[in-house]
Order: C-alpha cells, then sequence, then structure tokens
C-alpha cells in the first residue's frame, strides 16, 4: 500500500506542477496564438474579443479603433502574410509581458495583373502586457513597431 500512496503523492506533486506558473504562461501564450489566427482568418470579431476593453497601443488605437485598423487593411490588400518569428512571454506579479517578432508581407492586386503581387514588406515587433480576466488572457497593451525590408 506504501507503494501506491507514494506513487499517488508523487502523481499529485506532478499535476500541481503541471497547474503552476507553466500553464499559466502556456495560457497567455495561446491567447497570442489566437490572436495570430484570428489575424490571418480576417476575423475582426475575434480580434477583438482578444483584446482587454481597456486596451491601447501605441499608434493611438483603442480596442474598437485596432478593429477598424485591422479590417481597414485586410479591405486594403490583396493578402496579408504573417510569419512568426519568435513568440516570448514572462509572467509576474501584474500579468505577463510577451515579445512577438514576425515578418510580415502585404500583397496588393493590381488590376492588370491577374494575381496579387508583394507590395511592402517588413518585420514587426510588438511588446506589450497581457492581462488574465475572467474570460481569460487578454491583450491590455501593445507597441507596435516596424523596420521595412
Amino acid at each position: 500500500m506504501t507503494g501506491l500512496r507514494g506513487a499517488a503523492a508523487a502523481g499529485s506533486a506532478l499535476l500541481l506542477l503541471a497547474c503552476g506558473p507553466r500553464s499559466e504562461e502556456a495560457a497567455a501564450r495561446a491567447c497570442l496564438e489566437e490572436l495570430h489566427a484570428a489575424f490571418v482568418a480576417k476575423d475582426a470579431d475575434q480580434i477583438e474579443r482578444l483584446l482587454a476593453p481597456g486596451y491601447r497601443d501605441n499608434l493611438g488605437h483603442d480596442r474598437k479603433g485596432a478593429r477598424q485598423f485591422l479590417r481597414g487593411l485586410h479591405a486594403w490588400a490583396g493578402k496579408v502574410h504573417v510569419g512568426l518569428v519568435a513568440c516570448e512571454v514572462k509572467l509576474d506579479e501584474e500579468g505577463a509581458a510577451f515579445d512577438v517578432r514576425a515578418d510580415v508581407v502585404i500583397w496588393r492586386k493590381l488590376q492588370e495583373l491577374r494575381d496579387a503581387v508583394p507590395e511592402h514588406a517588413e518585420t514587426v515587433r510588438v511588446t506589450g502586457r497581457l492581462a488574465r480576466g475572467e474570460e481569460g488572457w487578454r491583450v491590455e497593451s501593445a507597441q507596435i513597431r516596424t523596420r521595412a525590408r
């Protein structure tokens, strides 16, 4: 019976470790991955849901403004490709900090050509804060910096 109790105690300890900060970090990272998927899918409603109600960025957008900006970008561009290069999340007492780097290529459809052609490419770095609320992790602020290639 002692062997079973020891195994149960070890299993419980592993379960507690799995539910600790590492799981929270994975959940925070999942919010960023969902945001990326929503952007690629052109799902402005989901993007808005993943932003905290008090969201602000360095471009002057609040939650609704970011949604409108992204809708306009997708309407203007024939296609937007976002390739994630790095995604780091660090938990702290106030929530989590994130640092995402992505290569972005904007394709414009030209009237005289059948296919879209790459019009603009740049590396984008987005840093900011995530906060955990009733509905899970949400982006509460972002600083967006670009570097054209």
